[in-house]
């Protein structure tokens, strides 16, 4: 196989190669860092944005506690097993572990998966989903990944299992070390109710933090002595928690920059939290800049030697939301999509995403659906083959022929996971592949794609910029209007791009007695789900020509 075009700026940006072995003595490289391993707090909580080396840091310290302490038990967890085993124990043992010491390594081990040391030490690696396992142990140190996921109950069910007991380590010099008892919670910023920014107190350092840095890190001591239930005295000043937030340079020099390009994906508000590391719950309309005048548009002027359709060498795609009853419509969507464009002065034009045809309609059968959307589609091919041999025929395009269309072409058609309906639609020749429906990641690349970006018609001519987007909605793309939504009187969106700036935040109630989840409220959104099905689906799987309509 051999690489063609490889973009000039990949091959410039050449990072050197990582070492055979990928593991290495660690120190750390951030004083967030330094922190936490060294934290003597019972509870303590590391927030960072992405990128910023938590999980390193959970581990390095997991590894820190059984090599120090012998005989020591640790726990190493995250709220699932499954995402446990698949990405922290994986980064673990690969990264952190040193390589003679993987042979210790039990994955059926009677307490779960465990990590057994030399010193009678011990690592185990137990999801939060398994409470009943996690709770019928005793534990020295518990770390835990992705803290965000946990709710109140599972916090507390970590922050109960630190008891377990072994002998003070001796140094060289005769000072005994006793075990460090504790909780480390390492955190994706969440929202402003969630239990970690309660207890750690993350946004009100970010917010001070602005003027004076020495906010990045807090300590909460007990103000005065305390008696404890048994007559013990706990005395004035004793280290309870401990709350550290990496800064937004830390750990960037360990990055690849192709990961670091990434960053420039997020907006809005999932900039602030992903990439600033900011706290704060999502408030408001979910695509803040979402506007009218700017992504919904007339079908652009060239169209019209295509028929008022998308040009014929545009891939295609379709997204589809199941539903039937009264305010809860079927919804599929067409989509083209202009390719990338190397312009002759040079610059480079961004793909966009048309929405250029949809069915938006409640009270009838997937069925009547499935045959209305050939229809349509037969339609659109013999227009676009009329239009393919009239440029066929111009002479001055013998050397751009482009072949006319069999039936309707479409790279893929991302659908909704009801397998009644999908069968349906495959049995009238849409081939349909399962949507990927993660809430958060979808609506994020909706967000993504709406920016608006300044673009100059004539280069090197600010007076010519325009301001365009990576995705449009042509205004007239609705089918038909629905009588039954029209005749509510509350006036419910007729198509897609109508529910955009309709799609809002969930209020977080401020007496909220566990993590809140974060979504958008649920009314008035098929159109919205089929857009980042279609969205998002496309931009994980790549390009999946599967199958096409025979007629």
């Amino acid at each position: 196989m051999t690489f063609l075009d490889i973009p000039p700026e990949i091959l410039q940006a050449a990072e050197p190669d990582p070492p055979e072995e990928p593991w290495r003595e660690f120190e750390p490289n951030s004083l967030a860092q330094a922190l936490a391993i060294n934290s003597w707090a019972r509870a303590v909580g590391y927030s960072g944005r992405l990128g910023s080396s938590k999980t390193r840091t959970v581990c390095e310290g997991a590894l820190f506690d059984a090599c120090f302490w012998s005989g020591n038990k640790v726990l190493l967890t995250r709220k699932r097993q499954s995402d446990l085993l698949g990405t922290t124990a994986a980064i673990f043992m690969d990264e952190v572990c040193p390589p003679d010491w993987r042979k210790g390594y039990v994955k059926n081990a009677e307490g779960g998966p465990t990590l057994f040391l030399d010193n009678r030490s011990k690592i185990l690696f137990i999801g939060l989903d398994n409470p009943m396992k996690v709770q019928s142990g005793q534990y020295g140190s518990i770390y835990v990944d992705q803290a965000e996921d946990l709710d109140d109950l599972e916090k507390n069910i970590a922050l109960a299992r630190i008891r377990h007991r072994v002998r003070a380590t001796v140094l060289e010099d005769g000072r005994k070390i006793p075990l460090r008892r504790r909780v480390v919670f390492a955190f994706n910023p969440s929202g402003d109710y969630h239990w970690g920014n309660g207890m750690f107190g993350f946004k009100a350092m970010q917010e001070l933090s602005e003027e004076a840095p020495e906010h990045w890190h807090r300590q909460y001591r007990t103000p005065e002595d305390r008696k404890l239930e048994d007559g013990t005295v706990l005395p004035k000043g004793w280290l309870l928690r401990e709350s550290i937030i990496a800064r937004p340079e830390d750990n960037l020099e360990n990055l690849p920059l192709d990961y670091k390009a990434g960053f420039t994906e997020f907006v809005g508000d999932f900039h602030d939290r992903f990439i600033k590391g900011l706290w704060g719950s999502f408030e408001g309309q979910v695509a803040k800049n979402f506007r009218r005048e700017v992504h919904v548009i007339e079908k652009p002027d060239e169209w019209e030697f295509w028929g008022g359709f998308p040009d014929p060498r545009w891939k295609r795609y379709r997204g589809v939301d199941f539903g039937y009853a009264a305010g809860h419509p079927f919804v599929m969507a067409w989509y083209a999509l202009r390719p990338r464009m190397k312009l002759p002065d040079g610059r480079v034009r961004p793909e966009k995403w048309f929405l250029y045809r949809e069915i938006y309609m409640t009270g009838r059968l997937v069925s009547v659906h499935g045959k209305q959307a050939r229809e349509l589609e037969q339609g659109e091919t013999d227009t676009l083959n009329r239009c393919i041999d009239r440029w066929n025929a111009a002479a001055q395009n013998r050397g751009q022929m482009i072949a006319p269309w069999a039936r309707f072409k479409c790279s893929m058609t991302p659908a909704d996971h009801d397998a009644e309906d999908r069968a349906t639609l495959d049995d009238l020749g849409f081939a349909t592949y399962p949507a990927v429906k993660d809430r958060m990641p979808g609506a994020q690349k909706v967000v993504e794609l709406l920016e608006p970006y300044q673009w100059e018609v004539v280069a090197g001519d600010p007076s010519t910029a325009i301001t365009d987007t990576r995705l449009a909605f042509i205004r007239n793309a609705l089918v038909e209007e629905d009588p039954t939504l029209k005749a509510i009187p509350r006036k419910p969106p007729l198509c897609t791009w109508q529910e955009i700036g309709g799609i809002r935040w969930v209020k977080q109630p401020k007496d909220a007695d566990k993590a809140p989840k974060e979504d958008w409220e649920k009314i008035d959104d098929h159109g919205w789900d089929q857009l980042r099905y279609t969205l998002k689906t496309v931009s994980e799987c790549g390009d999946m020509e599967i199958r096409v309509i025979s007629l």
